[in-house]
């Protein structure tokens, strides 16, 4: 991993929640419709999710997720029903997936 690209800070409480719920990789990878690679690089910190992603694999392992504006102080809370995990998948031009890749690009993910 190039040292500038950054870490996903919090795998070790993807991990938690997941080993919480004694759901394997292989078995959150399914609720989540992800890859199992995926859920391995999210919890060991060598990919970071975009935010789709996340949701939807912070859903399929149970956190509820709590959103605070730092300007406002406002917070506002997710809970997994709030969102769908098998959510169909966007096909085209779709803003969230063109927004993920743009992250993942400018992260270094994607070339």
């Amino acid at each position: 991993m190039n040292k500038k690209t950054p870490k996903f800070p919090h795998g070790k409480a993807l991990r938690d929640a997941r080993e919480h719920r004694l759901l394997s990789q292989v078995e959150l990878a399914r609720i989540a419709d992800v890859d199992q690679h995926q859920i391995s690089e999210y919890e060991t910190g060598k990919r970071i999710p975009c935010i789709g992603q996340l949701l939807k694999v912070l859903s399929a392992a149970g956190c509820s997720v709590v959103i605070r504006n730092r300007f406002t102080g406002n917070e506002y809370q997710m809970v997994p029903e709030d969102y769908p995990v098998k959510a169909p998948r966007a096909r085209g031009s779709d803003s969230a997936q063109a927004y993920c890749r743009t992250m993942r690009k400018n992260q270094g993910g994607d070339k």
